[in-house]
């Protein structure tokens, strides 16, 4: 996943699962089990690295797929959160905290 490389092994990142966008039908998709194979080579990638607080298959299986876990993803300091936000019209979807035991923590 873009995210777990871009901590370069020295930060946590602490993703809100329900934050993440998809679109309409994804719910449905998943809950008919249409996954996709790029999904299972992140989950096998990641491993031990992430860590799921939440008990949602959903979440889990749009947070390993590649439409959430490319190259969109970019990060912006605090102050300027709001301010990106705004102009642009994205998702805050995660907040970088010191290292712990996992490269990634959703919850």
């Amino acid at each position: 996943m873009h995210l777990d490389e871009m901590l370069h092994g020295q930060y946590t990142a602490v993703v809100d699962g329900s934050a993440l966008p998809c679109f309409s039908d994804c719910k449905r998709c998943v809950d008919s089990f249409y996954l996709t194979a790029a999904a299972q080579n992140n989950r096998n990638y990641l491993g031990n690295r992430i860590r799921f607080e939440s008990d949602s298959f959903f979440i889990e299986e749009i947070g390993f797929d590649a439409q959430t876990s490319g190259g969109l993803l970019f990060s912006v300091s605090k102050e300027h959160a709001s301010e990106v936000q705004r102009l642009l019209h994205c998702y805050k979807v995660a907040e970088i905290i010191e290292k712990t035991d996992v490269s990634i923590i959703v919850r």
